[in-house]
């Protein structure tokens, strides 16, 4: 089962905002966590259902899967309106926050989608703007364990690969799993792309760690989340078809084809189905990060 709409997803879990960039608001006893902040153009719109659920009277996590753009564009014009939150997230986004270029790219990126959407002027006075270094108040690693109250809780895995910084959560009792595109990404049934950008053999591995974890819901990162059968046999899926394009793009490598034919004629194959809510630019860029990790590995001397 394909879970689209908004609203409860499982005992302890909603999903706000819309599932093309789904937040998600998990309940506990004690504490409620957020996972992930989207684009800062989402912010608004969260914020207020957030809001709507009662998050103001909780004690507010706000957990980040990795530090890509389209994960932590909403972070800073949340946390203004929920000063009290804490922020929770591995090192390696740590390390992310405090670095010029990459939070220049973050901010760069998400002001052009306020500009484009021309959200100023629909939000007159919200401030979307990202700062030049974001707090994590509390830093997680593998093993950690999360507690929200009432039995309800958050295991901690470390699983790099789609990024350095890549960690994903388990809640439980729910079975329900958060790791952005540490799973890669759902394109609809049978289909799964592959997001192995900054380590391939890592992100194969985080894929086969996660199988084991035997999650009830797939809680992805766009588009919504999985469950049923199609939790079931998600990551096998997901491990073939990484395995398969690794060999795909090995071969070509190993062909001499140029980059740029490589692209095209994987663009041609696969830029169809949900992928198609990512720019083709966000894809092209993902895809030459794939080209360079496999190549890597082909190559560890270079």
């Amino acid at each position: 089962m394909f879970i689209t709409n908004t609203g409860a997803v499982s005992e302890h879990v909603d999903m706000l905002v819309g599932s093309e960039i789904p937040i998600y608001l998990i309940r506990g006893a004690d504490r409620w966590a957020v996972v992930d902040m989207g684009l800062s153009f989402t912010a608004p719109e969260m914020i207020r259902q957030v809001e709507n659920a009662g998050g103001r009277q909780k004690g507010l996590y706000v957990l980040i899967t990795h530090s890509h753009f389209d994960h932590v564009g909403g972070l800073a014009p949340f946390l203004r309106y929920f000063p009290d939150a804490l922020t929770v997230a591995g090192t390696g986004t740590v390390e992310v926050f405090r670095k010029p270029a990459a939070m220049g790219f973050i901010r760069g990126t998400n002001e052009n989608f306020v500009k484009i959407l021309k959200l100023e002027k629909k939000y007159p006075g919200f401030d979307f703007s990202i700062p030049e270094t974001i707090k994590v108040d509390i830093t997680v690693k593998e093993g950690d364990v999360i507690e929200l109250g009432g039995g309800v809780r958050l295991r901690v895995f470390e699983v790099p690969g789609h990024s350095k910084c890549s960690m994903a959560f388990l809640l439980e009792p729910d079975r329900a799993l958060f790791s952005g595109e540490a799973a890669g990404f759902y394109n609809g049934p049978g289909d799964i792309i592959s997001e192995g950008l900054s380590d391939y053999s890592l992100y194969l591995a985080g894929l086969a760690r996660m199988r084991d974890l035997r999650p009830k819901f797939i809680c992805m990162p766009h588009n919504g989340v999985l469950t049923g059968g199609d939790a079931e046999t998600y990551f096998d899926i997901a491990l073939r078809s990484g395995e398969e394009f690794r060999r795909e793009l090995a071969a070509m490598i190993a062909d001499q084809t140029p980059e740029e034919k490589i692209i095209g004629e994987i663009i041609a194959k696969r830029y169809h189905g949900l992928i198609e809510t990512q720019p083709v630019d966000v894809f092209t860029i993902n895809l030459r990060a794939m080209i360079k990790a496999v190549r890597r590995e082909m190559n560890p001397a270079d």
